[in-house]
């Protein structure tokens, strides 16, 4: 019963955090009116790695910031871009509490575990300041649970998912390097 019940929880917090009457809404996204905010407001539906209306005359490259986020926001742009960014980043919060719930429930509290990481003053601020890319953090708990197996397939998999981390975000996939 838990098993179902824990995550339904652990859902309830992560959008009381970004708050429910903001989370749909079409003209406010959650996070300080920042210049970190406004680039990933942007640069959400961009999937190129060059822009040409940046960097004027010639145009500049890029590469996405949050492509987790890019991917959780793109199936409800349809509502509003603040919309979808206010989604991707209550998933963000939730996918981080899941996997550090998966990896508590192995030593006991899986939902003390999961509220202390997902919900994480670090966390927590880096949503409200708007700096998207470090949202991604759901990756470094489920690595360290397949580290824990004693299988070379669990060692492969923390592997494949320690490069797949480093693709949301550097940051990350530079602790899951040392790891």
């Amino acid at each position: 019963m838990s098993r179902l019940i824990e995550p339904l929880i652990l859902l309830l917090l992560c959008a009381v955090v970004i708050s429910p009457p903001l989370l749909l809404s079409a003209d406010a996204a959650v996070g300080a009116p920042t210049r970190d905010l406004f680039d990933h407001l942007a640069l959400l539906d961009v999937w190129s790695l060059s822009v040409a209306d940046w960097n004027y005359p010639e145009g500049g490259s890029l590469v996405p910031p949050d492509l987790f986020g890019m991917l959780l926001a793109a199936p409800w742009m349809r509502l509003s871009r603040s919309a979808a960014y206010n989604i991707a980043t209550l998933c963000q919060l939730w996918l981080a509490c899941l996997a550090a719930w998966a990896l508590g429930r192995r030593f006991g509290s899986g939902l003390v575990c999961g509220v202390a990481y997902g919900l994480s003053p670090f966390l927590i601020g880096q949503v409200m300041s708007g700096e998207a890319e470090t949202l991604s953090a759901w990756p470094l708990p489920l690595m360290v649970l397949l580290l824990l197996s004693s299988r070379r397939l669990a060692w492969a998999g923390a592997g494949a998912l320690g490069a797949i981390g480093a693709l949301g975000s550097w940051y990350y996939g530079a602790f899951m390097a040392i790891l």
